[in-house]
């Protein structure tokens, strides 16, 4: 994706902590829209700061697409489903 120019985030704990220390806050990051891609787990995405992102008019103003994919397949589902 980088060699696109499309910069990709995923804010899993060991991002956030490699990033945390550098010095870097890297919710902030995506709230100024510094990443072009962001990947998060649904749990964060409910989590208190990400809503104060999804809240923020700079982001929601560069927002193009937002897309949840969360699937669990019970093993008896599993040739039906």
């Amino acid at each position: 994706m980088e060699r696109m120019g499309v910069r990709a985030i995923s804010l899993d704990m060991n991002t956030v902590r490699v990033a945390r220390a550098q010095g870097r806050d890297v919710l902030k990051e995506v709230q100024q829209c510094l990443w072009s891609v962001i990947i998060l787990s649904p749990e964060r995405l409910t989590s208190r700061p990400f809503d104060n992102i999804l809240r923020n008019a700079t982001f929601r103003s560069n927002l193009i697409l937002y897309v949840i994919d969360e699937a669990h397949v019970i093993g008896p589902w599993g040739q039906d489903f």
